[in-house]
């Protein structure tokens, strides 16, 4: 409806979703408004631009609810990502740092990277889960949810990918009523062990979904369509071997935190079994007390995918030969870096920053140990915290243990 006492026989009443709900398709009814997103049939869309926002038609249960957002980086996502920002043919593929943010407040952040495997690049996923209060989904039932890009540390340049969120693709929103602290688990919270906050950020390596991928739109003149039907990285995606199983995503919450189930220190994030996958990882907003900081090194990341953009090279033939070599290069970075591996003792420190509020945050460094660092947080912070190693090295991952 244009206004509450005006209409035309061409409007149409929006359809509202009644909690629980998961929404995993773009054609979804419940979503009413999609900016910067094309929409999917499997996933609920790609962001096609810097940012990207989907605005859900929920019936507001009167009490707080629990958001779990679902996110994806594969191989249709660099391609879209190549297609439009056209970096260097031999540029490697960096990390993205994704703010996810609900009603117009940061509610967390992603830490997206992918791991080169002896045919193909895995996919990196990453969970974020947060709360809103009563007042925060009121009547009007609107829930906004939008993937930004945030802001960049100095230490940060050449680490982190431009436009972070273009070709992000989103699986899956799910929205719940609040539970209580002594219900049982919900599904965002079964990965949670004990002794750590419930409203926290999960993120984990799960086969590829598989699921059914939106035409990619034409990005103009200067950056050629990535094709009428952009293919899916399927099954395949995840087979990449088990070196690149084992560089997930890191994802922290900004929500405010549910109460302890244990004596653990509140908002710590579950950051996965594996590392980030990058030489960088994410602290959840109002973390304390000591933690640990452990690295290893990784599989390298891919080189970037690019499409050609002369009418010769698109011809069958050459597309055929560019494939050969690309496969070919792939192989060669993956034995190359089996081979010289990066060492975790020539690390001498760790940045902090805080992504809500811009600044960087003061770290409190215990006994460094090779490949260990024993860290504390020297004040609060407003917001996920971003963790880089001094000097950075692309050989290399982190992991946060609390």
């Amino acid at each position: 409806m244009i206004g509450a006492w005006f209409g035309t026989d061409h409007d149409v009443a929006p359809a509202v979703i009644e909690l629980p709900v998961d929404v995993t398709s773009g054609r979804d009814p419940g979503i009413c408004i999609v900016d910067q997103v094309v929409r999917g049939t499997g996933i609920v869309g790609r962001v096609t631009a810097d940012h990207g926002a989907v605005g859900l038609k929920v019936r507001s249960p009167g009490v707080a609810t629990r958001v779990t957002v679902e996110i994806q980086l594969d191989e249709t996502s660099t391609r879209w990502w190549s297609d439009r920002v056209r970096p260097p043919r031999t540029a490697p593929e960096l990390p993205r740092l994704v703010l996810i943010r609900a009603q117009g407040e940061l509610r967390g952040a992603a830490l997206l990277a992918r791991r080169q495997g002896l045919r193909r690049a895995g996919s990196a996923k990453a969970v974020v889960t947060f709360d809103l209060t009563a007042a925060e989904l009121d009547g009007d039932g609107l829930l906004m949810i939008e993937l930004a890009e945030p802001p960049r540390p100095e230490w940060a340049t050449g680490r982190i990918a431009a436009r972070p969120a273009l070709g992000v693709r989103i699986d899956k929103i799910s929205v719940r009523a609040h539970p209580s602290p002594t219900a049982a688990p919900g599904p965002a919270d079964v990965d949670a062990p004990a002794g750590v906050p419930a409203a926290t950020a999960s993120a984990r390596n799960r086969p590829e979904s598989g699921g059914n991928n939106p035409a990619a739109p034409s990005a103009g003149p200067a950056a050629p369509s990535a094709g009428p039907a952009a293919p899916s990285a399927g099954p395949a995606a995840a087979s990449a071997g088990p070196a690149a199983a084992s560089a997930g995503p890191a994802a922290a919450s900004a929500g405010p935190a549910a109460a302890s189930a244990g004596p653990a220190a509140p908002g710590f994030a579950v950051l996965g079994s594996g590392p980030t996958g990058c030489d960088m990882a994410l602290l959840p907003a109002g973390a304390s007390g000591m933690f640990r900081l452990e690295v290893s090194a990784v599989p390298p990341a891919p080189p970037v995918p690019l499409s050609p953009a002369h009418k010769l090279t698109r011809r069958r033939p050459a597309r055929a030969g560019f494939k050969v070599l690309r496969a070919a290069r792939r192989a060669g970075t993956r034995v190359l870096a089996g081979v010289v591996q990066s060492r975790p003792a020539s690390v001498r420190g760790v940045h902090g920053f805080d992504l809500a509020a811009g600044v960087p945050v003061a770290l409190e460094v215990g006994q460094p140990r090779p490949g260990v660092f024993e860290l504390k947080l020297a004040g609060p912070a407003g917001g996920p915290v971003l963790l880089g190693l001094d000097p950075g090295d692309r050989g290399l991952s982190c992991r946060i243990v609390p």
